[in-house]
């Protein structure tokens, strides 16, 4: 766990920033009335005058608040993605996910006021939660692909489930953690990806074992049905 944290200044001449698109000055608009505002008191019209973005044109780009903590969610998906290291695949999976991870934390840095106030106004609101559960198991279907972890079906969406509970732990923690390293957001995402690596061995040799109970009781049951189809001789005589 020798991980060091990526900084994110460059060295070089500085370039010119690029236009903001209407989407990114309303996420960006968003996130900053809610370092000082309740998230649930927040208006979509507060947010299109801070944005400078006509009111019917953000209305059309997003249809609520959690629309754009949705958007949001896929821009640092983007950006966590742009800045995985490439020397990363050599890793082994829990570190190449433990990496992307804090990749993702410190895109997320930049706006860590903001998601503090807007994760303890979400707590109280189970209707929202739920959709940006759904939103978040897929961020993190796509950082487990970014660390080359990712599986399909069922058990797939089953690891990216998990993956999102232990991402929510280490959030907790990181909201907390103002060591600019991450150590404590680290330990916390190390250990339960190490607890999870376990769950996840125990979890597979059930299921080759419920595989192979299905697979004998397939079998009998088509022993059962051919000796019923083709009694033996003797058994169709005395019938």
């Amino acid at each position: 766990m020798a991980r060091e944290p990526k900084g994110s200044a460059k060295s070089g001449a500085k370039k010119a920033a690029p236009r903001k698109t209407p989407e990114q000055k309303i996420i960006a608009a968003a996130l900053k009335l809610a370092e000082d505002h309740d998230w649930t008191d927040l208006k979509l019209s507060q947010i299109a005058k801070v944005a400078k973005v006509p009111l019917k044109e953000l209305t059309h780009l997003y249809s609520s608040k959690t629309a754009i903590l949705v958007a949001f969610m896929d821009q640092v998906d983007e950006q966590t993605m742009d800045n995985i290291d490439p020397e990363l695949e050599e890793e082994p999976a829990r570190d190449r996910l433990l990496d992307v991870l804090i990749t993702r934390f410190e895109v997320l840095a930049a706006h860590k006021a903001a998601l503090k106030r807007i994760r303890a106004t979400l707590a109280r609101d189970p209707l929202v939660l739920a959709n940006i559960n759904r939103a978040l198991v897929r961020s993190m279907e796509r950082m487990m692909a970014a660390a080359s972890c990712e599986a399909g079906g069922m058990r797939g969406l089953a690891r990216a489930q998990g993956l999102a509970f232990v991402y929510q732990a280490a959030m907790d923690v990181w909201l907390e953690d103002d060591d600019p390293g991450m150590a404590r957001t680290m330990a916390e995402l190390d250990g339960r990806l190490r607890r999870g690596e376990r769950n996840l061995k125990r979890v597979n040799m059930a299921l080759n074992v419920a595989r192979g109970a299905v697979g004998v009781c397939k079998s009998l049951r088509k022993q059962a049905r051919e000796r019923r189809q083709n009694p033996p001789a003797d058994e169709a005589v005395t019938a």
